[in-house]
């Protein structure tokens, strides 16, 4: 999965939680400490927030970080053949 379509499903999971806690952005902003315009950001994908939000836009809606992300699709792995390998000839660095 790529990162822009993994931030997008990240951001559907935290709108459906917000929305399903009868929250408004505004109020899971105040909860978070984040500003409400970023919260619009977030839910449509359009921010690769730090860990540190993430976790306190999860404590504002009241799950674990377990179940915000438990209903994400997986990424795909790195392939061992990818790893190390040079990105200008493939060649090992």
């Amino acid at each position: 999965m790529e990162t822009d379509a993994f931030l997008a499903a990240i951001g559907a999971q935290v709108r459906r939680v917000r929305v399903a806690r009868g929250l408004s952005q505004e109020r899971l902003a105040e909860c978070a400490g984040i500003h409400r315009n970023y919260v619009g950001l977030i839910e449509r994908g359009e921010r690769n927030v730090t860990l540190g939000v993430v976790v306190d836009v999860a404590e504002a809606l009241d799950i674990t970080l377990a179940e915000l992300f438990a209903d994400l699709p997986r990424r795909e792995p790195i392939s061992t053949q990818a790893v190390g390998a040079s990105p200008v000839d493939g060649e090992a660095a």
